[in-house]
């Protein structure tokens, strides 16, 4: 990979896969997002502000695009978990071990954990705040077809 090729091979490493899986993340886990995506995008951020800083001068370094190529696939992937990694040390050594909450061991919740949760959540809403249309949208699912969630 060289010249221009690898600079739109970063570019698509470092948005491309990430941003679709990202998207993925939030519609499938609006309650608990995914840490690996979390914590990569601000690693992103921080590779970003560094080039910026350094400007011209990081391009003078040979093979640059192809070791942030491999870098940001090491960030990326699952197997390695980079992001979460390097996010968890870089976080503890800021802010000391204390006020930083480690992302490796996070628990996801399972869709259908969730949607049950945010129901549960939603019904006693409904039963403090709207007893009246609790009881009449309680009433109208009883009558109507079954539920879909």
């Amino acid at each position: 990979m060289f010249g221009v090729f690898s600079q739109l091979a970063c570019i698509f490493a470092a948005v491309g896969y990430p941003l679709y899986a990202t998207m993925k993340a939030v519609n499938l886990d609006a309650v608990n997002l995914n840490p690996q995506w979390l914590s990569y995008w601000a690693i992103y951020g921080c590779l970003c502000t560094f080039e910026s800083l350094l400007g011209g001068l990081i391009l003078w370094l040979p093979l640059y695009y192809e070791a942030k190529f491999c870098f940001l696939i090491w960030l990326q992937a699952p197997q390695f978990k980079g992001s979460v990694l390097i996010f968890d040390s870089a976080m503890k050594a800021t802010f000391g071990s204390q006020k930083a909450r480690s992302l490796k061991n996070t628990p996801m919740k399972s869709a259908s954990h969730r949607d049950s949760e945010v129901l549960n959540k939603a019904t006693e809403f409904l039963q403090v705040h709207s007893p009246e249309m609790y009881h009449a949208l309680s009433k109208e699912s009883k009558s109507s077809a079954p539920r879909l969630y």
